[in-house]
């Protein structure tokens, strides 16, 4: 979420980043949050995806179908 208590989803994302060790995939972060303003900033973060609450669930499936894809480019060495 982008909005959380003592530190903002960017900032906990920007740290993941920037502590993650280089010799391991970085996690796949989504922001899952009500604010559609910070989308743009949430990619530069190294976002796979931003999912806008209310939740659809279609929108949901695609979002796990990226996740999915881009593990399985992982697996594969792509």
């Amino acid at each position: 979420d982008i909005k959380m208590p003592e530190r903002s989803g960017l900032d906990a994302a920007e740290a993941i980043v920037d502590a993650w060790p280089p010799e391991h995939a970085l996690p796949l972060i989504v922001f899952v949050t009500a604010f559609d303003r910070f989308a743009v900033d949430a990619f530069e973060q190294s976002a796979v995806d931003y999912v806008l609450k209310p939740v659809d669930a279609q929108r949901l499936k695609l979002t796990c179908e990226r996740l999915q894809s881009r593990l399985s480019e992982r697996s594969s060495g792509r």
